[in-house]
């Protein structure tokens, strides 16, 4: 009598010939021939080719076998639908698939490695139905797959398939990440190192797709390195931004744009009410030297003047400033600007000398135009 219902029974198959194609170009079909002195089954059996790499997760309707390796579903027809078979793992290397309920095993399936024997992945399956059954099987890290067909009303044969997968010599999918992925920069020129961290057998180059950033040193590699960038300064006050692509990823670079000219920037000269010079410099809105003449009175009189290189240059606030200094002649010194050309203040000061004694101050307020 021919079965057409699922059950759940032992049975002992003696495989006594197969004949299988050791290879199959995508796409197609290998019938497979088996005989067990009782039936003669054809399984067909269907071989894709690569397609993209993905990981095998495990879910009611997946296996997961081969250190997670292999990605197992399987499907089956009944009444002309189409069934998502239960899927549960057994070991690393075993599972089973459910049609009808979860303690009705329909199928069985094992892949091992076979690499060190034949250079080939195996598949091994049996079933307890003659429902048309398709197992799935892919290889998710080189995307290769094969599909096992059960025809409707044969009872399922074994499957010994030693020749299954030969892919045992594939290498996992080069993977790349860099660090950091992006980078911020003032206005002036800068540098950056960039990171790599990929297999050791990952080739990899660096690109700039900006004319202002330059690839100085790293422009390729294999496995873990560094890639060095040099970012010009930008001329223009706008920011800008530009991309530098590493080992496929993209690095981004932002810079500032120049800041634009201080209305107070340039070369001051005036006079103190003591009738002596006064002078500074401003560069990119901050002081870079000062140069004043002082009268002082005290156990002693004084005349003289003094000059005075910042470094780094002090900072305006706003539109003013203050400054001071210690030492034989301790001063403060303080400045508004009143319009982009003028400007007044005042200074105080305390001349100190032990030999001869002589301690002697004075101030005065002050004009200066740009």
């Amino acid at each position: 009598m021919r079965i057409r219902l699922s059950m759940f029974a032992s049975f002992v198959v003696v495989l006594a010939v197969v004949v299988l194609s050791t290879q199959a170009a995508s796409g197609q079909t290998i019938h497979v021939h088996e005989t067990n002195g009782l039936d003669d089954v054809e399984h067909l059996v269907a071989m894709s080719g690569v397609t993209t790499n993905d990981t095998c997760v495990q879910d009611p309707h997946t296996i997961c076998l081969a250190n997670n390796r292999f990605r197992l579903n399987s499907t089956f027809t009944l009444n002309s639908q189409i069934g998502s078979a239960g899927a549960v793992r057994l070991t690393g290397d075993t599972g089973y698939f459910w049609f009808f309920g979860s303690s009705n095993v329909e199928a069985v399936v094992k892949v091992l490695d076979g690499c060190a024997v034949n250079n080939r992945f195996w598949v091994f399956a049996g079933g307890l139905t003659d429902q048309q059954t398709t197992l799935n099987i892919t290889d998710t890290l080189t995307g290769v797959s094969k599909q096992y067909t059960n025809p409707v009303g044969t009872k399922f044969a074994p499957i010994q398939d030693t020749d299954a997968f030969a892919t045992c010599s594939a290498q996992p999918p080069c993977e790349f990440a860099i660090d950091p992925t992006s980078f911020s920069t003032g206005a002036g020129a800068a540098n950056r190192t960039v990171s790599v961290t990929t297999q050791t057998n990952c080739n990899w180059t660096a690109t700039s797709n900006a004319s202002w950033i330059t690839v100085t040193g790293g422009a390729s590699g294999t496995g873990n390195g560094v890639v060095n960038l040099a970012i010009a300064p930008n001329p223009s006050q706008s920011p800008r931004t530009g991309t530098v692509t590493i080992a496929g990823r993209t690095f981004g670079v932002s810079q500032s744009g120049t800041a634009p000219p201080n209305p107070f920037d340039g070369s001051w000269h005036g006079l103190t009410s003591q009738g002596n010079p006064i002078s500074f410099t401003i560069i990119g809105s901050a002081i870079s030297t000062l140069s004043f003449g002082y009268h002082g009175t005290g156990n002693c009189t004084v005349d003289g003047d003094t000059t005075i290189n910042f470094n780094p240059p002090r900072p305006l606030n706003g539109n003013s400033f203050s400054l001071s200094g210690s030492g034989v002649l301790a001063y403060n010194l303080n400045g508004t600007f009143t319009s982009s050309n003028t400007a007044n203040g005042s200074v105080s000061f305390t001349f100190s000398n032990p030999f001869p004694p002589c301690t002697a101050s004075g101030s005065a307020s002050w004009n200066a135009n740009k």
